[in-house]
């Protein structure tokens, strides 16, 4: 490019007078220029020979020249001669790298390269640099070239997140300076760049990437307060919230969402705050619900806060779960309880379980789980009849029954020569063991033992009590049990044979368990007892017999003595009836005592019972009484 430059200037210098000089420039001012600026060219020249010669000044700047100035220059030879100042404006045509030519006669200079370029220089202020969504922002600038020389003309200002531009507004620039206004809504939280595209009248131009930086915020710090920990259903929920921008103070407006199990209500926010009442169904679900509240303006911002609130089970119904109403003894019974809430939802919960048996004994007084299976298994010896259970929580209370089933039967096992009989059943056993034993001579005895056996009560029977020693067979009717082979072999002593025989005796009348109907020992003993009840029957009829002929024996003689004294006194009779002295009744009484005491009626009188005795003297007291008065 230079190259052509100078074909250029040789062809004009051709064509010019001939003329000796020296020609020097004066330094630029600057390296960089813009479009639209200002070159100032100056300098002097020293000519050999005098006269007046055309001076030119070329712009050249790559392939492009700018012919600016042209004039006559009278110099004298030998003398220097200054070059007039001259001046040339950048074009919007020329940029890129420059010199300025300068032609004087035949000779010809160049300045040092200059660039002449479109970019320019700016300065920005953001106020403020963080801002929650509805709040205003002021972006100024300065947009100067690169001499700071003030420019006129337009941008384009992008506000941009990720490669995204969220906001794009044109600017006016004039004497260098713009400013732009505006409420930032409705975009992402987030960091945001400003940038801006500038061009002048003169074609300079510059793109100003992250001229500036914009934090923006479009959240809500909520903040909620219920007026209790827990609830009732039917409560009402009192709320109270508090609503806080990310940046700034007040809030102009928003609207509270409330929403508590996919229902929703508004609250209205007012002065950043907002109270909100509640009521909770009758029929709400239990334990723990997600209240939450989001909060929105007109502008985009947005908090959102979400608490828990417990909801206190309230017991509606109470279920056993038993699974039927009649057991056997050994089964096990299975409960299914279950305690359902408001919302007819299980709660799980400890429950109280107690079970009392047919005789009002306590069998099981436990805690047990809401929701869980709980079993527990029969005696073997359970009590026939109702059992009663009653299922309590802590507000309820169910109360049921179930009968367990009358079982009666025994087990019997022979050991040796004795029957082990045990009541495997769960109530009193009286039928008798009917037991049909066969010799070897196939001769059958039949013994039937009694039982009367309580529960889980076991008693031994020896064989050989109703059995002559040999080996039988023994066949247990009632049960269908058969045992072979049995041998049988009595090795009592009489003291023990005496004791059984009395023993069985007894059994026979009282229906002692383990004992046989054989009745032979029974009939023995009633024989013994009947000439007992006989024996002392016969001594007391003789003794009474005796006291009788006593009695009458007195009352004979004390009737002979009576006969007599009538013989022998009968003027004393008659004198003293009803009119004897003392001293006659005195000289009786001592004759009478001897009367007796010589007929030995005194003594005998004394030799009889007591209660005999005593019942004589009184007679004896009135047969005296009846002679006095006679």
């Amino acid at each position: 490019m230079k190259k052509e430059m100078l074909i250029i200037a040789t062809i004009f210098v051709l064509f010019m007078p001939i003329v000796s000089a020296e020609i020097n420039l004066n330094p630029l001012l600057k390296t960089t220029f813009n479009k639209g600026d200002i070159i100032k060219v100056n300098g002097y020249v020293i000519s050999q020979q005098g006269g007046n010669f055309p001076l030119t000044m070329f712009l050249v700047c790559d392939s492009s020249q700018l012919q600016f100035s042209s004039k006559n220059l009278n110099v004298l030879p030998g003398k220097t001669t200054p070059i007039p100042p001259s001046e040339v404006t950048i074009p919007f045509s020329m940029s890129g790298d420059c010199q300025i030519l300068v032609n004087f006669g035949q000779e010809q200079v160049t300045t040092e390269l200059f660039k002449v370029t479109k970019a320019l220089r700016g300065t920005f202020n953001l106020i403020p640099i963080s801002i929650q969504l509805g709040d205003d922002i002021q972006i100024t600038g300065t947009i100067t070239r690169l001499n700071n020389d003030p420019i006129d003309g337009s941008g384009i200002l992008y506000i941009e997140k990720d490669d995204q531009n969220y906001i794009t507004t044109s600017v006016q620039i004039k004497n260098s300076k713009f400013e732009y206004k505006t409420k930032v809504t409705s975009i992402p939280e987030g960091s945001y760049h400003i940038n801006l595209a500038v061009n002048d009248l003169f074609g300079n131009e510059e793109f100003f990437a992250n001229a500036a930086t914009l934090n923006v915020y479009n959240t809500f710090k909520v903040s909620l307060l219920v007026d209790k920990q827990q609830y009732n259903p039917s409560d009402t929920l009192k709320l109270q919230g508090d609503v806080q921008k990310t940046v700034g103070i007040k809030i102009e407006s928003a609207q509270a969402t409330i929403s508590l199990d996919g229902i929703e209500y508004t609250a209205d926010v007012v002065n950043n705050k907002f109270e909100f009442e509640l009521p909770l169904s009758s029929s709400i679900k239990s334990y723990y619900h997600e209240l939450n509240v989001l909060v929105k303006d007109d502008f985009g911002n947005s908090g959102e806060k979400t608490v828990k609130v417990y909801l206190v089970p309230n017991e509606i119904k109470l279920e056993s779960g038993i699974e039927k109403e009649l057991f056997a003894p050994k089964e096990i019974i299975t409960l299914k309880p279950k305690l359902y809430d408001q919302a007819a939802d299980l709660i799980t919960d400890t429950l109280y379980l107690t079970v009392t048996d047919s005789k009002n004994n306590n069998v099981i007084d436990k805690q047990i789980s809401s929701g869980e299976d709980f079993s527990f298994k029969l005696n073997q010896f359970a009590s026939p009849g109702v059992w009663t259970y009653i299922l309590k929580s802590k507000k309820l209370s169910e109360q049921g029954s179930f009968t367990v089933d009358i079982i009666e039967d025994v087990d019997v096992n022979l050991q040796g020569q004795f029957l082990k009989i045990k009541n495997i059943g769960n109530t009193p056993y009286n039928r008798d063991i009917e037991i049909l034993a066969t010799d070897a001579k196939q001769f059958t005895t039949s013994v039937n033992v009694r039982t009367n056996l309580l529960p889980n009560q076991e008693i031994t029977y020896p064989l050989y009590k109703d059995l002559e020693s040999g080996t039988y067979d023994v066949y247990i009717d009632n049960k269908g049990l058969k045992f072979q082979d049995v041998n049988i072999a009595d090795s009592r002593d009489p003291i023990a044979l005496t004791s059984d025989f009395i023993t069985q005796a007894t059994g026979a009348v009282l229906g002692t368990p383990g004992t046989s109907k054989n009745n032979k020992p029974f009939l023995v003993v009633l024989f013994l007892l009947l000439a007992v009840i006989f024996t002392t029957f016969m001594m007391r009829f003789r003794t009474k017999a005796r006291t009788d002929y006593h009695r009458n024996r007195e009352v004979r003689m004390g009737q002979q003595r009576l006969a007599e004294l009538k013989t022998q006194a009968p003027e004393l009779k008659k004198q003293s009836y009803g009119k004897a002295s003392k001293d006659d009744i005195k000289d009786f009484q001592q004759r009478i005592a001897r009367d007796l005491e010589k007929n030995n009626i005194r003594k005998q009188s004394m030799d009889d019972e007591s209660g005999d005795g005593v019942r004589h003297s009184i007679e004896r007291n009135i047969v005296f009484d009846r002679y006095r008065k006679r």
